[in-house]
């Protein structure tokens, strides 16, 4: 990356999920996708940012994280695991898309450009 800033994973750890309604009733010619939203309940914890470029390891998650939401500033692939590598057959993120992913406690998220 020679010439150029690294790239930077942002992680944010979470323990709880919420709901909230749709808000709209059901009628004969609407019919809501789902009575509720899964949503990421706030405050959640956030991990100091990573700068990457080839495959680098996040710290371990917190023992009440069950999911993670990670988003960077450049396209990405990742892994998660107990002493993950990312490759460039990992899943593949676009830059500036928050991604969620559930988790375990103890484990880590890796990341590398791509």
């Amino acid at each position: 990356m020679l010439g150029r800033l690294m790239p930077t994973l942002w992680i944010r750890e979470y323990s709880l999920a919420g709901q909230a309604s749709t808000g709209r009733q059901r009628t004969k010619d609407y019919v809501p996708p789902a009575d509720v939203l899964q949503l990421a309940r706030e405050p959640g914890t956030d991990q100091a940012p990573i700068k990457f470029a080839e495959s680098t390891q996040s710290a371990a998650f917190g023992a009440n994280t069950s999911y993670v939401a990670i988003t960077s500033d450049a396209t990405f692939h990742y892994a998660v695991g107990s002493n993950p590598i990312a490759t460039t057959r990992s899943l593949r993120i676009p830059a500036n898309v928050v991604h969620h992913v559930g988790v375990s406690a103890g484990q880590k998220i890796a990341v590398m450009a791509g």
